[in-house]
């Protein structure tokens, strides 16, 4: 039996993970996004740790437009 994901975050970039930096409670992630451009993601390190996610890894990023802060230059 096929497996289908549904979620509600309509917002879809992909990428190739640049840097990591893992804490004792939560990790870092910077995604290049082309461009020169990037977003950075944080994480639990436990959910780092079972995803199993490195460096130059392609991954895609999924969120919610309330979820997001921007900062300027």
């Amino acid at each position: 039996m096929a497996h289908t994901v549904s979620f509600s975050a309509r917002n879809r970039l992909t990428g190739r993970i640049s840097r990591i930096t893992d804490g004792a409670v939560n990790a870092d992630i910077v995604v290049d996004i082309g461009d020169a451009k990037s977003i950075a993601a944080a994480m639990t390190s436990v959910s780092l740790a079972e995803l199993d996610l490195q460096p130059g890894q392609e991954v895609a990023l999924f969120f919610k437009a309330s979820d997001v802060v921007l900062l300027l230059d």
